[in-house]
C-alpha cells in the first residue's frame, strides 16, 4: 500500500498525503514499530507531510503508537487524526 502512495506522490509531485486507516481491527503493536522500516523501504522521506486519519476509534491507539515511533526514531513528519476535517487542516496548512 505504501509503495503505491510514495509512487502516486512523486507522480504527482506532492508529498502531502492524507490517508484513512480502513483497518477492522488495531495494527499489532510490532507493525507500529515496524513501520518506521515499511516508511524507509518505500521512500518516505522527511519531505513528506502525513495526516493518517483513524476510520474507527478503536484504531487511535496503535495508530499513535506509530506515529510516536516515526516522529522519535526519523524526522518524519507525521500526525494521527481523528477526523478528516481537522487533517485537511493541517496539510493545508504546510510551510
Amino acid at each position: 500500500m505504501w509503495e503505491e502512495i510514495v509512487a502516486a506522490s512523486k507522480e504527482n509531485n506532492c508529498r502531502c498525503i492524507l490517508g484513512i486507516s480502513n483497518l477492522q481491527e488495531p495494527m499489532p503493536t510490532m507493525d507500529a514499530y515496524d513501520h518506521l522500516s515499511i516508511f524507509q523501504s518505500v521512500g518516505v522521506t522527511e519531505k513528506h507531510r502525513i495526516a493518517w486519519v483513524a476510520g474507527k476509534p478503536a484504531l487511535l491507539e496503535k495508530l499513535r503508537l506509530a506515529e510516536t515511533v516515526l516522529r522519535n526514531r526519523a524526522s518524519i513528519d507525521i500526525q494521527i487524526f481523528e477526523s478528516v476535517t481537522d487533517a485537511k487542516r493541517w496539510l493545508e496548512n504546510t510551510d
